[in-house]
């Protein structure tokens, strides 16, 4: 009725079959107004509506995919210099589940520990001094990451230290797309004192240590893993597109 109703003016009245087109509009009209009664008189347009929302939420999973894959990322740093990795770890989902972790201590290209840094992960100068570097590491980094989709809380941190050791290094960058359980947090609990990745803990009984790049990687893939849950979401980024967090192309 819609379409008629705005198309109509645009007819042209001394056009020879312009009472038919105008006849013919309405009684098209009548006929949608009855079938759309006699579907809600019948409870049939309920049973369609259900059949479209199944047919939707087939067509999204098929496009989109059906598991909840990513990887979970974290980096302690020796100092206030993002190219001062001194630890990172990776905790790949696939299917819901934690499948796979890793975790290595790194030497930063230059060997200095701020003091704060230190009293917050508890890693020194000595305990990576006989480690590998960055770049001695990447060829078995590298595999958690390409084509994967990678989360980390507060990912601009995380992001950014991945994107300046490897600038530091010349290292070519791998192709994957990000998201920040951060930004997840808090559009699926908005209701929570705050999103700090030991405050969440709490909230869902996750028991981590802090500040261990290990630990922290494993509370981020868990809170992706209850906002899915929680949303019953069928794929990372159906969760994502739910909350309108954006998935970005790492570059």
């Amino acid at each position: 009725m819609l379409f008629c109703g705005r198309k109509a003016p645009n007819i042209q009245t001394q056009h020879p079959m312009s009472n038919v087109r105008r006849y013919t509009c309405r009684k098209s009209a009548g006929s949608v107004f009855f079938l759309v009664y006699w579907l809600g008189v019948t409870g049939i347009a309920g049973s369609f509506a259900e059949y479209c929302r199944k047919k939707y939420q087939k067509s999204w999973t098929k496009v989109k995919g059906t598991r909840m894959n990513f990887v979970a990322i974290d980096f302690e740093t020796a100092n206030r210099s993002r190219s001062s990795a001194c630890s990172m770890a990776a905790v790949t989902v696939e299917n819901g589940q934690v499948v796979r972790s890793a975790y290595s201590l790194i030497r930063p290209a230059v060997l200095r520990f701020d003091y704060w840094n230190t009293r917050i992960h508890g890693i020194t100068a000595a305990d990576v001094a006989d480690k590998p570097t960055f770049a001695e590491l990447w060829e078995r980094i590298r595999p958690h990451l390409e084509n994967k989709i990678v989360i980390a809380h507060n990912a601009t941190f995380d992001i950014g230290v991945l994107r300046t050791v490897l600038d530091e290094y010349q290292l070519r960058r791998p192709s994957f797309r990000y998201a920040c359980t951060v930004e997840i947090a808090r559009k699926v609990w908005p209701e929570i004192e705050n999103y700090k990745l030991s405050t969440l803990a709490k909230q869902f009984a996750f028991v981590f240590e802090h500040h261990n790049a290990l630990h922290d990687a494993r509370a981020c893939a868990q809170i992706a893993i209850e906002a899915r849950r929680t949303l019953r979401a069928e794929s990372f980024l159906q969760l994502a597109t739910m909350v309108q967090v954006p998935v970005r192309d790492f570059n």
